[in-house]
């Protein structure tokens, strides 16, 4: 059973990647309700990359139509068609002469017509936080639709957050130090002065414990089918470069998550000893017991323990269900399977929570 106090601060964090698209929008719909009918809800949401838009419509109470979105999409929703001699050779020039393999402009007018901005940071909507990279300074971009001044970069910081190059193409935001995206700039002078040009989040945390520890969420799901592992092999074909790029970007992200993820345990079992201890300084003779408290007090320094807190983290997966996706061949009966392993892995978790008092 997973034990959970009413009044805990529920975060969710949906990871990034092209199959937990359509995973991550099943689990939150499911997830929502199910935490409803035990009397307690989500405080705030965290989404990157391909998990971008379920976060997002979630946090504006569009979970349903998130699924839909999903059940009814195909590749010509998000790329231009490629197809015959001359998307061929459409194809070839745009490797060789612009910013990305693909022209993603179908997923720019949709990333616009279901998210638009006057209901994301409309007063009712749930906190929701994404993240990109700069290209330019290498540094992470937080967005929140909690701080008014990310309003007119919405759209380009969610797109920019499912930017994965060389695919799809970067996208740039203007004025970053004045709406505090971004405090030091790469280009400070200039016509160019106050930009960012933004590549996929997952190149720098694909999974956003750091935004969601320092929320204060004592509860935080991790939505993510392949459970922070290496997603299977659709192909041995290692002698064809986008096989071998493509799973050289996993390797390294998923290296870097699993970093993180075992960074938050580490810290939960670091409270814990010190809490033990703590404990444990009351039976000691009083001179021990001062001894101790200095000892506690120069590990809390050390370890920055004054800023932390513990996480209960709960993991929603289903590793067996998972299967390679490709955002640019993919089908409705892939979507329609990812949808149903969400659905069912969401209930799971929730058919084994206890609310504590």
């Amino acid at each position: 059973m997973i034990e959970i106090r009413k009044d805990s601060k529920i975060g969710v964090i949906c990871r990034g990647g092209p199959v937990n698209g359509p995973y991550s929008a099943a689990v939150l719909r499911t997830l929502k309700e199910g935490l409803a009918a035990h009397g307690l809800k989500i405080a705030n949401l965290y989404g990157n990359s391909a998990a971008v838009p379920s976060a997002v419509l979630s946090a504006i109470g569009e979970d349903g139509v998130g699924c839909d979105i999903w059940a009814n999409l195909h590749p010509h929703d998000l790329i231009i068609p490629q197809n015959g001699w001359s998307g061929r050779m459409r194809t070839i020039w745009r490797m060789l002469s612009s910013e990305a393999i693909f022209d993603d402009s179908p997923l720019e007018d949709l990333i616009k017509r279901v998210t638009p901005t006057r209901r994301v940071f409309a007063d009712d909507a749930l906190p929701v936080k994404l993240m990109a990279v700069d290209y330019l300074t290498g540094f992470p971009v937080t967005a929140s639709n909690k701080n008014p001044k990310h309003r007119w970069n919405w759209h380009a910081l969610e797109l920019g957050s499912m930017a994965l190059v060389p695919f799809l193409k970067p996208q740039i935001i203007y004025d970053v130090v004045a709406d505090e995206l971004l405090a030091d700039p790469y280009i400070r002078s200039g016509p160019l002065r106050d930009i960012a040009v933004l590549m996929d989040g997952g190149y720098a945390d694909n999974l956003m414990f750091d935004a969601a520890c320092r929320d204060t969420n004592s509860v935080v799901f991790v939505v993510d089918i392949n459970g922070m592992q290496l997603g299977p092999l659709d192909t041995y074909r290692w002698d064809f470069w986008p096989n071998t790029l493509q799973r050289a970007f996993h390797v390294l992200v998923t290296t870097n998550d699993e970093r993180r993820y075992h960074g938050v345990q580490r810290t939960n079992a670091v409270l814990h000893v010190r809490d033990e201890l703590l404990r444990a300084v009351e039976e000691l003779p009083p001179f021990n017991q001062v001894k101790l408290r200095i000892l506690i007090e120069e590990l809390e320094q050390r370890l920055e323990l004054g800023r932390k807190h513990k996480v209960t983290i709960i993991p929603i997966q289903d590793r067996k269900c998972s299967r390679s996706f490709d955002f640019a061949t993919f089908t409705p009966h892939e979507t329609m399977h990812l949808l149903h392993c969400g659905e069912e892995a969401a209930q799971r978790v929730i058919d084994t929570i206890q609310v504590m008092s």
